[in-house]
């Protein structure tokens, strides 16, 4: 999904989706997520794939009941129990959309599920009101990634400029000069 149709959806889903609330998710494959969100206007359904071929983010038609077990989907049942979907959100030229959720409408931010669309580095996370990763889809050990390993407990950090590097924060380096 590149960054213009990822715009066009989220311009669809805005509306359709906030507020609503969490009533469900189910993953009926290993790189699909399905939520049940229940809007003013009657329950609609989010699908979130992370598949490395199309990652994607849409609405879809009441799917068949499968695949609630999953590790994943019984975290974000856990997690996100009756909160409420509060934005649709998509900064600058990323292709992450956050969807943050609150007890109610307006009320502090609890959660923030991430959904990154970025090909083979695509991912969902889930993480606390500190930002840390409370689950996610696809675990990033350092021999996997040496700039951005993902793991439960480890605070979020966006995924790095194409390249390797930071996109918007200073560190230092080993010789304490910033780069």
């Amino acid at each position: 999904m590149d960054l213009t149709s990822l715009r066009a959806v989220l311009s669809e889903l805005r509306p359709a989706l906030v507020p609503s609330r969490f009533e469900k998710a189910q993953q009926p494959d290993p790189h699909t997520l399905q939520l049940a969100l229940r809007t003013l206007s009657g329950l609609r359904w989010l699908e979130i794939s992370w598949l490395a071929e199309a990652p994607r983010l849409l609405l879809i038609p009441p799917p068949p009941r499968c695949g609630d077990g999953s590790t994943l989907a019984r975290q974000l049942q856990h997690s996100l129990h009756h909160m409420a979907l509060c934005d649709v959100v998509q900064r600058g030229f990323e292709r992450v959309v956050e969807l943050p959720m609150a007890q109610r409408p307006g009320a502090v931010i609890e959660r923030r599920l991430v959904v990154e669309l970025m090909g083979r580095h695509s991912n969902v996370l889930l993480l606390d009101e500190g930002g840390r990763v409370i689950t996610l889809a696809r675990q990033v050990s350092v021999r996997q990634s040496r700039l951005r390993p993902l793991a439960t407990g480890d605070p979020y950090q966006p995924p790095p400029a194409p390249g390797g590097g930071p996109r918007w924060r200073m560190r230092p380096s080993s010789t304490g000069a910033i780069c």
